[in-house]
């Protein structure tokens, strides 16, 4: 795209008011400083003031000197159009999807419980943003960080921004994360705050640099947050708003709902289909056997006798009782204590309901 093209849309960019003597004979803008690190701010305070960047190209274009030489005066207006562009590109906050090469996975370690995910400074490394030189000739510009150390089959490496370390401190999270890593890992994808900063040439690469404000790490197909830099405030939750604009090159594809199940998950979805809503009569029974023998050892032991009127309440997920109420006159007797220790041992068929107040008498005898 070149430069010049823009002219004719100044209007639709509200630059009405823009002085003819920068435009026609390209008075030079102001020197743009380099972006600086960006004050202490919350990730949610610095991605609402980002534009959202769809089209790479359209954005960097401007900061590169490809105006045609061969027309004097053409060259000043296509001057002068590309220094205010790259000024008003210089001066805004933008939040972009890096690509395939801004994240690298390391396999969970189980000693450590811990998963350590390595920041890359790529929004264009694997496929570089081709735009037009003032030859006509199509060029390649890369969009990182900072110079590469090294570019490799075309793609930019040496980027290191940061070292995320996921931590899965309890067994719950652990055996979470282990069931979804392999369908989760390539659909992580990093969505960078950032700032333009200068642009680059190394040997026969050229780009322009980013400064990345923040950070975070999600699931691309469904929005999910892994990490976020800066880190939330105690109890702060986001998410990415559902579907995002990939960079070029990337081929990711979520799958339907239910589509990216495993075999494990699949059959589990399967058997909870046929659970029941509630616990039936039968079932409730059912469960009782098994501390029958318990509540006659309660007899037994403590010489009580009579009818306790219990209430249980037991999870849907597991059959488990959560809690149990004994009522009076036997919530404060040794048997009637008894009966509830019991009683928390009982385990009931699985159900679809995320509870169940289950209340029953059980016979001291």
């Amino acid at each position: 795209m070149r430069v010049k093209k823009a002219l004719v849309c100044f209007g639709v960019l509200g630059l009405s008011s823009l002085s003819l003597s920068s435009l026609v004979l390209g008075k030079p803008a102001k020197p743009v400083p380099a972006p600086a690190a960006a004050a202490k701010q919350s990730f949610e305070d610095l991605l609402g003031d980002a534009d959202p960047v769809t089209d790479l190209s359209r954005l960097i274009d401007p900061l590169f000197d490809n105006c045609p030489k061969s027309d004097p005066l053409e060259a000043r207006q296509c001057q002068g159009a590309r220094s205010f562009l790259e000024a008003q590109a210089r001066g805004k906050t933008y939040v972009a999807i890096g690509d395939t090469a801004a994240l690298a996975v390391s396999p969970y370690d189980a000693t450590t419980k811990e998963l350590d995910i390595d920041v890359e400074g790529c929004l264009a490394c694997v496929q570089p943003v081709r735009l037009t030189d003032e030859k006509g000739a199509t060029v390649q510009r890369f969009v990182t960080t900072k110079v590469p150390k090294a570019i490799k089959g075309g793609r930019a490496l040496g980027l290191d921004v940061r070292t995320a370390q996921l931590m899965f401190a309890t067994p719950e999270r652990e055996k979470a994360w282990k069931k979804q890593e392999k369908k989760v890992v390539p659909r992580l994808r990093v969505q960078f705050v950032f700032k333009l900063g200068e642009t680059w040439a190394s040997g026969t690469f050229s780009g322009v640099s980013f400064v990345p404000l923040a950070h975070r790490i999600f699931d691309a197909c469904t929005g999910e947050v892994y990490d976020t830099y800066p880190a939330l405030a105690a109890g702060e939750k986001s998410k990415v708003a559902m579907p995002v604009a990939l960079q070029g090159g990337d081929t990711l594809k979520c799958p339907a709902a239910g589509e990216d199940l495993t075999a494990e998950e699949r059959a589990e979805k399967e058997a909870f289909a046929k659970l029941p809503l509630k616990l039936s009569r039968e079932q409730i029974e059912h469960g009782m056997n098994d501390v029958q023998e318990r509540v006659h050892d309660c007899h037994v032991e403590f010489e009580e006798t009579g009818t306790v009127q219990v209430q249980l309440t037991v999870e849907g997920a597991s059959g488990h009782v959560k809690e149990v109420r004994i009522a009076p006159p036997f919530d404060k007797t040794p048997a009637g204590l008894c009966v509830r220790a019991a009683m928390r041992g009982a385990t009931f068929s699985r159900f679809k309901s995320e509870t169940q107040e289950v209340k029953l008498p059980v016979s001291l005898r």
